[in-house]
């Protein structure tokens, strides 16, 4: 990955979780403003959580060392997580057996961009209760009493 002007990054490798299920959060801030991800990260019951806000603070601390920027100067540009090492250990089993675990690791990395003015993602609600949108963005009940 090249050095990008106004771009900061934090990582945390070997990190004690499995890629997959760090990802799931990952892909939950990807492109939001730091202050939204951080209250994303704060009420998500993920696992990964603390670990991703512990990844995204540092990379808040290092734009406001280097360059004095604030959160909502900030974007979570760049998210990912790469798989890391595999632990390997035998767990015995009966009649003599062992079985293989494998405790996953993974390296969690972060880059913000600073942005002149940050555009909010629209929010997608799925469907509405029993109704459905139509082309024109609005929503009709189906089997509803009317009246």
């Amino acid at each position: 990955m090249a050095r990008e002007e106004n771009a900061f990054t934090a990582s945390h490798r070997f990190a004690r979780i499995s890629a997959s299920k760090a990802r799931l959060v990952m892909d939950v801030i990807r492109g939001d403003a730091v202050e939204t991800a951080l209250v994303k990260l704060r009420f998500s019951q993920r696992r990964a959580s603390p670990m991703i806000r512990k990844v995204l603070r540092s990379a808040l601390a290092n734009a406001t060392q280097k360059a004095g920027l604030t959160e909502d100067q900030l974007v979570v540009w760049r998210a990912f997580v790469d798989g890391g090492p595999i632990l390997k250990r035998i767990k015995p089993r009966a009649q003599g057996r062992a079985y293989p675990r494998f405790r996953r690791t993974c390296h969690l990395s972060i880059v913000l961009k600073q942005v002149d003015k940050i555009v909010r993602k629209p929010v997608s609600r799925g469907s509405q209760g029993k109704g459905t949108k139509d082309k024109k963005g609005e929503v009709s009940v189906k089997g509803g009493s009317e009246g």
